[in-house]
């Protein structure tokens, strides 16, 4: 039950991705809410995963590898809480061969079903 959601395959590098991936509305971008047990999960088993976190605030698209996610004294309960600015990097420094205008798309879609504005 920790299996990532996506395999990205980069044609030309050869390269395979696992991805997971998470929407949260979160109100603030320092303090977005994930899941300790299933991070836990994730670090042990598929730690050269990449998390997405689509957050409708500001670039509405994060990434971070799961290896160099910090959980530690951030911890409540279940929950680890994390800034989208200092914790995970825009999704665009991890996935830099996506094209611009697919990356506006989805942005646009998520905008759309969150009723978000610029």
């Amino acid at each position: 039950r920790s299996m990532p959601d996506l395999l990205v395959f980069d044609n030309k590098d050869k390269k395979a991705f696992l991805v997971e991936c998470k929407y949260r509305n979160a109100e603030q971008l320092h303090n977005v809410r994930l899941n300790k047990s299933s991070l836990d999960k994730y670090k042990k088993y598929w730690s050269g995963c990449i998390i997405v976190v689509i957050v409708p605030l500001d670039n509405l698209l994060y990434a971070q590898w799961v290896k160099k996610l910090n959980i530690d004294n951030r911890v409540t309960g279940d929950n680890v809480y994390f800034s989208m600015e200092k914790d995970f990097e825009p999704f665009t420094s991890i996935f830099t061969k996506i094209d611009q205008k697919i990356i506006d798309k989805y942005k646009t879609f998520i905008r759309t079903i969150s009723n978000k504005k610029d």
